[in-house]
């Protein structure tokens, strides 16, 4: 009796730990920045900093957050037109300036 109680208990024991670890493996929650919808275009005037973010392992996502002079912090959509000359804009500053020398003739 004591065999098969302790049996039993080691079962359920070992399938609460199991669906435990199940579910921490589905989960859908991201620690992305950009929970709502992101805007279109934003007037670059009221722009005090620009926040480029790619994918990582926490968020899947890449997020342009726009800090603007006055009010709250919000994201900008990538697929947008502002949102990729933004992104192009970054990447020419990203990427190191070739010096161009002086050509010179040879006789």
């Amino acid at each position: 009796m004591r065999a098969l109680t302790l049996t039993l208990l080691c079962v359920v024991a070992l399938t609460v730990s199991l669906s435990q670890c199940e579910a921490r493996g589905r989960t859908d929650s991201t620690r992305c920045l950009c929970g709502g919808k992101p805007r279109a275009r934003v007037k670059f005037g009221l722009i005090k900093k620009i926040d480029v973010y790619p994918p990582s392992n926490s968020c899947p996502d890449f997020e342009i957050v726009i800090i603007p002079k006055k009010g709250q912090p919000f994201c900008l959509d990538r697929s947008k037109k502002q949102g990729t000359r933004i992104l192009e804009k970054m990447k020419q500053r990203k990427e190191p300036k070739r010096r161009q020398g002086k050509n010179k003739k040879r006789d």
